[in-house]
């Protein structure tokens, strides 16, 4: 879950993450010294933002609100709600749970704004 700290923690420290279009490929903004950390946990972090990009469809489609799963994830008992990879407590795994917060454009609450706005990560 190294991608999830280290986009979390960018993310605490004045990242965002900017819908503009297409609204499928969003863009990181982080500050220079997360740079090194996002390009080495790239594949975690492109998937932590790829199900914020599913949950946020979700948001944005009229209707009741949605439970932000990923499409054809199995309904499992003792599993993550959106994906439904096996969990040994908690609702979400860490990935979806990530992204959900991406996708209603807050930050999870353990995590705490730390500074302005940063530079466009590459």
């Amino acid at each position: 879950m190294a991608g999830v700290l280290t986009l979390a923690r960018a993310l605490a420290e004045g990242g965002s993450v900017v819908w503009d279009d297409p609204p499928h490929h969003p863009k990181l903004r982080a500050w220079p010294r997360h740079h090194a950390d996002l390009e080495r946990d790239r594949v975690q972090v492109c998937e932590v933002l790829s199900r914020a990009v599913g949950f946020r469809r979700q948001l944005v489609t009229p209707g009741p609100v949605p439970f932000l799963r990923l499409p054809n994830a199995p309904e499992v008992r003792d599993g993550c709600l959106s994906c439904g990879v096996p969990l040994q407590g908690g609702f979400r795994c860490p990935i979806c749970a990530l992204g959900a917060w991406i996708a209603l454009d807050v930050l999870p609450p353990i995590l705490e704004p730390t500074s302005s706005p940063p530079t466009p990560f590459p």
